[in-house]
């Protein structure tokens, strides 16, 4: 009898793999403006801090348009605006199809797993993207952050378990201070997602780790 029900997937760098630096220099690129050492530090800047900015509050565009304009102030030296910026990011879908990822789907699908993508971004650029890498039939439902909020906050978490029993849950992420950290506050079994054996020199202890995605199939 397996001791979960509900796997619930993050999906940017977990099934979802990027590499931001090309993302980067393509939105350059698109924007006809020099790749320089601000504008991408600026861009990881906002992919690393956003949350700071997110946390406790519903994300909505207006929110989104916010931390972006301060956290890529760059932007304004080239005339383009937050709302520019955003769609143009949206549309600028870089993903990696991952081999792996489509292994543990498949496990995940035989053994009849309740699938649920779990992630901080709009829920319908995630759906184009899981569809353009052949991900989506195995995800049974997808949970953005669009209204929502983002992880750590649990609400977000609460919105998928209900008034479900916590014990049939387990969550899989890359990130200790979103993912495990979330898993953690709300009380569910969790998996870090750990492909570069990074040392966990914090306090949030994940219920399990793994270095290959495909290892899932070992705790569940």
């Amino acid at each position: 009898m397996k001791k979960y029900k509900t796997v619930i997937l993050d999906l940017d760098n977990t099934i979802v793999l990027h590499d931001y630096s090309n993302e980067i220099a393509d939105l350059a690129n698109k924007f006809h403006i020099p790749c320089s050492k601000d504008f991408k530090k600026q861009c990881v800047s906002l992919l690393n801090d956003y949350t700071k900015f997110c946390y406790g509050k519903p994300v909505t565009l207006d929110l989104m348009l916010s931390i972006i304009k301060n956290l890529v102030p760059i932007l304004s030296n080239y005339s383009i605006t937050p709302e520019i910026f955003l769609e143009t990011w949206r549309n600028n879908d870089n993903s990696i199809y991952s081999s792996a990822s489509m292994e543990a789907l498949k496990y995940l699908k035989k053994q009849k797993y309740n699938i649920v993508a779990f992630t901080d971004w709009f829920t319908e650029d995630q759906s184009n993207t899981l569809k353009k890498l052949g991900y989506l039939s195995y995800f049974n439902t997808i949970y953005g952050w669009d209204n929502n909020y983002c992880k750590p906050d649990i609400r977000g978490l609460a919105n998928i378990v209900k008034g479900n029993p916590k014990s049939e849950y387990i969550l899989i992420g890359d990130s200790l201070e979103k993912d495990i950290q979330c898993a953690n506050s709300f009380g569910i079994d969790s998996i870090w997602f750990n492909p570069d054996s990074q040392k966990n020199s914090s306090s949030i202890a994940p219920t399990y780790t793994i270095s290959s995605i495909t290892d899932i199939k070992n705790y569940l």
